[in-house]
């Protein structure tokens, strides 16, 4: 059971990480499969399609952004520190990599990313944008 819970973090982790460096069109469960050592299948039991996989990474990293927000080092910080701290996520991110901000990756495809990505996609930017 523990296996499983590491197994599945690590799909989360490399489907982030492909979604950042590559976008949602540019990975399959093949790239995942390979870097991990296991077969599709393994990928299958977690994740039974993409799209669940996609709407779990993004739904992931919007409940981080919400601790982030909340974070009290974070939150009592005046406007201009949150925002420092805010653009620093993101020139680490890209300093990592060649990483890009996931919902820049997702919006340069959103006409070609399925219904619920395009909504997780929307709810994420709002966040953002509200924030």
């Amino acid at each position: 059971m523990v296996r499983s819970a590491n197994t599945k973090r690590a799909i989360l982790n490399l489907a982030e990480a492909f979604l950042q460096e590559r976008g949602f069109n540019g990975f399959s469960y093949a790239h995942i499969a390979s870097e991990l050592d296991v077969k599709n299948a393994a990928i299958h039991y977690h994740f039974p399609t993409k799209e669940a996989l996609g709407d779990a990474v993004i739904q992931r990293y919007r409940d981080r952004f919400q601790l982030w927000i909340n974070n009290s080092r974070v939150k009592d910080l005046p406007p201009k520190e949150k925002l420092d701290w805010f653009f620093s996520i993101y020139t680490s991110t890209r300093a990592d990599h060649g990483k890009v901000c996931l919902a820049g990756s997702l919006e340069t495809e959103f006409n070609s990313i399925p219904d619920s990505l395009r909504k997780q996609t929307q709810m994420l930017t709002r966040e953002l944008l509200s924030w």
